[in-house]
């Protein structure tokens, strides 16, 4: 019973890190592509992370218990690939935090005009939210717990209603939409590999499930599993009820910079249900604050580690300054940015998730592999670099169009 246990909570533990603010973006990141074609992709990418999270733990058994990312990095390719290991997982959380910044700002304005009947400007709407997540983290370990747990139930609970009230409004023929372009599903590859990126967390469930490797694999299978379902469901909802063309369509809002406003804005038009709406900002709401406050949480106690900053209040201040600032400037300028900036996300994930795992392994399996790696396993290695780059293509597309 206590293994099973452990099974469980590793597996929630592995969805609850993939799920995210990410989920907003996807149906919109995909709008050209249709429903049919965006089911595929998500699949496709479920897949090619499940086997890169099989490879992570693959490499993680090789040393003690607790070596991370970086530890596995600089034991295997040496000290440029731990510089590079860290390099882009700095770009990767300031990314995420960047992308939570911006898109919560959008969503506070769509909570307050309701009720103030004025819209705050974009740059006040990220310091709140700075204001706001940095007290937390301040007051410590209990207060984020705390708050996590409230919003990951606000989460949970208003997915649920929203797939039970609005499914019965799903029209199949718009299910049934032809892409419009299916080759710029590629410019979605980086919001996907954002959605699917739970291999940060893997040495941690590692330890939970005390090395056992076919424990480990179940976990990685059935946790990426419900994060896979919840995404084609979302999918499932949006694209069934708003249509890809149009001027409220998911292709205009995509073009306009995809803000989460204007994904809510849409379906208010399309549902005329205030259970609806107020399910959908409650569902909006907790996925990004959940989000940005696990990624920050993280962020922050990562670069006191890395810097040994002490947490006094001077340092705290220093390590919120650091956490922060950087994404800020990026959401005053970028205030529309939020797919953007999951996007580049979405390349420094493939790096981390794609890239490094298979060159772990392949590299590693040399050092501390007990028989050398066949041709066709370097093959398949090489189909996860060569997703990693098309990923990274994906994100140049989208900049030059």
């Amino acid at each position: 019973m206590c293994i099973l246990n452990r099974f469980f909570g590793a597996s929630l533990l592995i969805a609850g890190t993939s799920i995210g603010a990410g989920i907003l973006a996807l149906p919109v990141s995909m709008a050209h592509a249709g429903f049919g074609l965006s089911l595929l992709m998500l699949i496709v990418s479920w897949y090619v992370f499940y086997i890169c999270g099989i490879l992570v733990v693959k490499a993680n058994l090789w040393f003690p218990e607790g070596t991370n990312f970086v530890g596995m990095a600089r034991k295997i390719l040496g000290k440029r690939g731990e510089a590079c290991t860290w390099f882009f997982y700095l770009l990767l959380l300031y990314s995420l935090i960047a992308a939570y910044l911006t898109g919560a700002s959008d969503l506070l304005n769509q909570l307050i005009y309701p009720l103030m009947k004025f819209k705050i400007p974009s740059w006040q709407g990220s310091l709140i939210w700075v204001a706001l997540l940095s007290g937390v983290i301040w007051r410590g370990p209990h207060w984020v717990d705390y708050l996590n747990r409230i919003l990951l139930f606000g989460l949970i609970a208003g997915y649920a209603f929203l797939l039970a009230i609005a499914s019965p409004e799903v029209k199949p023929v718009l299910l049934t939409e032809r892409p419009q372009n299916s080759w710029v599903i590629l410019m979605a590859l980086p919001v996907l590999a954002t959605s699917f990126g739970y291999h940060v967390v893997l040495p941690t469930v590692r330890i939970y499930l005390r090395s056992n490797f076919e424990l480990l694999k179940r976990a990685i299978f059935f946790g990426s599993l419900i994060p896979l379902v919840v995404y084609a469901l979302w999918n499932f909802m949006v694209f069934g009820v708003i249509p890809v063309t149009g001027h409220n369509g998911l292709a205009a809002i995509h073009e306009s910079g995809g803000s989460v406003s204007e994904l809510i804005d849409s379906l208010r038009r399309i549902l005329f249900s205030v259970w609806i709406m107020s399910a959908l900002k409650v569902f909006a709401f907790s996925a990004l604050a959940s989000s940005f406050l696990g990624v920050a949480t993280s962020f922050f106690d990562f670069i006191a580690d890395g810097l040994k900053i002490h947490k006094s209040s001077q340092g705290k201040i220093a390590l919120i300054v650091l956490t922060f600032g950087p994404p800020l400037l990026y959401a005053l300028f970028f205030p529309k940015g939020f797919i953007l900036a999951l996007s580049y996300g979405g390349v420094f994930v493939a790096f981390l998730h794609c890239i490094l795992p298979a060159l772990l392994v392949w590299k590693g399996s040399e050092k501390f592999g007990s028989e050398q790696l066949s041709v066709r396993y370097k093959f398949n290695l090489s189909l996860i670099m060569l997703f990693a780059v098309l990923v990274a293509a994906g994100q140049v597309v989208s900049n030059l169009l």
